[in-house]
């Protein structure tokens, strides 16, 4: 039987992978069942080289294929800033959730319209230690940044409270399992990957 590590202690993440791989004959492995606590050290310049880096980390822990994922807000008025670095954000400290709001609208404060068009993005990857080969696909959600609060920040995901999405009209935040489903660029993206998952295992 395949199986495929999961590089990720986000208990929602590991949960969304299991129902997408549960009608496949490949068998999930999280890092409660090894006892792996370690968490890599993220210094890719890029999501795609941040989501490798974490794939090749749990692989190499685990011995077996991994998948991770990372993500993030690009803007694209500035310089597709914060990437990366979104709780870094011009500082060496990492930012609060509401810090991190407060400054995405101060950064955006001279901007309006279409100029405050945002992306979420993400980039997953499977990585198969054995023969070093992997697959790598991104995916995105379209939105724009609003210009102020309009309710309580989701603890945690401060830009779901901000980032708002006209083909959904509505926030992120105001999402339903419904809309969620409809609208989650993760799921979509490893759907899309299963086959050459298959093939890569």
């Amino acid at each position: 039987m395949k199986k495929i590590f999961i590089g990720s202690h986000n208990l929602s993440k590991i949960s969304e992978f299991k129902e997408i791989f549960s009608k496949t004959s490949i068998t999930l492995v999280t890092p409660q069942e090894l006892n792996i606590e370690q968490i890599p050290e993220e210094i890719g310049e890029t999501f795609a080289e941040n989501s490798l880096l974490k794939a090749k980390f749990y692989a190499n822990l685990s011995g077996l294929p991994a998948l991770a994922d990372d993500g993030g807000l690009e803007i694209p008025i500035l310089q597709n800033y914060p990437g990366v670095k979104t709780r870094r954000w011009d500082t060496d400290k990492i930012l609060s959730d509401k810090e991190l709001a407060e400054k995405i609208f101060s950064k955006l404060s001279n901007y309006i319209g279409q100029e405050r068009k945002a992306f979420l993005k993400t980039v997953i990857t499977v990585y198969n230690p054995t023969n070093g080969n992997f697959i790598q696909k991104e995916g995105f959600i379209e939105g724009e940044i609003i210009n102020t609060l309009t309710e309580k920040i989701e603890n945690g995901y401060p830009i779901r409270s901000i980032f708002y999405i006209p083909k959904a009209g509505k926030l992120y935040s105001q999402f339903n399992k419904r809309d969620r489903e409809k609208y989650n660029h993760r799921k979509q993206i490893l759907k899309g990957m299963l086959k050459d998952i298959n093939s890569l295992i």
